[in-house]
């Protein structure tokens, strides 16, 4: 997951105070609701991907989809 309002003191990697963290995850949380996006290297920005949903929806099917490759391997 990417995203550009990634900024403040969430962005930052030199303070890893308790409540640092507790910013950090929240902000997790609230990209896994956000739709999926990829980055256009003609631009530089990000843009939604149509018809795949949000971020969450996107790493249940990647979970599943390991799982089924992992169960073939084997």
């Amino acid at each position: 997951m990417q995203s550009e309002n990634l900024k403040g003191r969430v962005s930052g990697v030199d303070e890893t105070s308790q409540a640092s963290l507790y910013r950090l995850i929240n902000f997790a949380k609230y990209l896994l609701d956000e739709p999926v996006t990829e980055r256009d290297f003609q631009t530089g920005r990000l843009t939604t991907v149509q018809n795949a949903g949000t971020n969450r929806e996107a790493l249940y099917r990647y979970a599943a989809l390991q799982t089924i490759e992992g169960s073939v391997n084997y």
